[in-house]
């Protein structure tokens, strides 16, 4: 394999130098493409790229239903949502795979840039992000009029030794990043980087590192394939936990409680979901009464929505400085804050308590319905959208104005 790529390497340094040739005339057709769509007031192209992950499928279906044209450019996709998979998979075409490897990514660069405007991919990279030409992608893109939208999903822009030091429970608190090939100083230059050349970085969860650049947004999320179910009265209630990363979500602190409850008495029974596809994960998720989903990150995750949707009631912590940074969305948020020092406490009162179970599976329905819901959060998208589009300035305090003028919000 070492051998195969020394041999590679020179075409694709050759490749490198054809697109540095080639890009004065890119630069050209961009440029008058950006000048054309503003002049006939016609929409941008949004792509997500390089990941095949749950939120670029469902923040690109979300981006749609505001008329929107966009697509997701992938890799591969993740095992664990290949059912829900859709847009382009390099991996299923094996030719055009290796052809764009060869060229170090810059053919697909290329195609990209010839039919979309606003590019939107995570921290470690776009369609360069295995390219030699990593590090200057934003600035590529800057050049050639396009948008660059840069969003956080979590290890790709989590400095964890910074995170450590928030607060008590964190979730860097299991990691020393050696086992998931971070490193902390390579994530600092890229936060850094997409600070200073991306026109606008989207936040969520616990990611509240990002400056004035960052803007809070909810997670997209389908309602569809989750059908309520109301609540029913059990002898013994069933607790789900699912995770794919147990150091990540304080796994060892739930099942450390679970265990204990379980031997003090407490009818209840605990599910461990773990390496299951989304597909089976959801047909689980319907015996569950209770769901933890995170008790050391600091806000919820997609796994929180999923319950909701379903009528269930969630424990995840909240950190109370955290929670302002969402707040124009989440002030009545229904999710029972818990870490490991409570978590028993707060386990025993939903378990005993089913009238406060059915009351937050109720209204975890409706805030997912409101707040998390396709059309809401590309509403959203859209705002920020039509600013950089225009080359306006915005940050959260200007992008909370606008979407209560345009009664996004109210």
């Amino acid at each position: 394999m070492a051998l195969i790529k020394r041999l590679i390497l020179p075409l694709q340094y050759l490749t490198i130098g054809i697109f540095f040739i080639l890009l004065p005339l890119l630069f050209l057709y961009c440029r008058i493409r950006y000048f054309l769509k503003r002049v006939f007031k016609k929409k941008p192209n949004i792509l997500f790229s390089f990941l095949g992950i749950q939120i670029n499928f469902l923040t690109a279906k979300a981006v749609k239903t505001q008329g929107f044209s966009a697509n997701v450019y992938m890799l591969s996709c993740a095992p664990f949502v290949e059912n829900i998979c859709w847009g382009f998979n390099l991996k299923k075409h094996f030719i055009l795979r290796y052809l764009v490897y060869l060229t170090d990514y810059t053919l697909i660069f290329i195609w990209a840039c010839i039919f979309y405007d606003i590019f939107e991919f995570n921290f470690r990279g776009g369609l360069l992000m295995h390219s030699h030409l990593q590090k200057i992608e934003p600035q590529l893109l800057k050049i050639l009029a396009k948008k660059v939208v840069i969003y956080g999903y979590g290890s790709d822009c989590k400095i964890l030794s910074d995170v450590k030091k928030q607060a008590k429970y964190n979730n860097a608190m299991d990691r020393d990043g050696s086992s998931e090939n971070i490193n902390d100083n390579i994530t600092r230059k890229n936060v850094e980087r997409a600070k200073r050349y991306a026109n606008v970085l989207i936040a969520g969860g616990d990611l509240i590192h990002f400056g004035s650049k960052g803007i809070f947004m909810p997670l997209a999320f389908d309602l569809k394939p989750w059908k309520f179910k109301a609540l029913k009265k059990k002898k013994i209630i069933t607790i789900i936990h699912s995770t794919n990363h147990r150091s990540h979500k304080g796994s060892r602190f739930i099942i450390e409680a679970m265990e204990k409850l379980q031997k003090n008495g407490l009818p209840i029974n605990f599910n461990l979901i773990e390496g299951k596809s989304y597909k089976n994960c959801r047909k689980l998720y319907y015996q569950g009464d209770i769901f933890i989903t995170d008790v050391i990150t600091g806000w919820h995750g997609l796994t929180a929505c999923e319950a909701m949707a379903l009528g269930r009631p969630v424990i995840a912590y909240l950190r109370p400085d955290i929670k302002p940074f969402h707040n124009y969305y989440a002030k009545d948020i229904p999710v029972v804050s818990a870490n490991p020092d409570n978590l028993e406490k707060q386990v025993k009162k939903l378990v005993s308590d089913f009238k406060l179970r059915r009351e937050l599976g109720q209204r975890g329905r409706q805030y997912v319905i409101k707040y998390h819901f396709l059309d809401f959060v590309g509403a959203l998208r859209a705002v920020v959208y039509d600013f950089i589009w225009q080359n306006k300035k915005i940050n959260q305090k200007i992008f909370e104005q606008e979407i209560k003028r345009r009664k996004v919000i109210v």
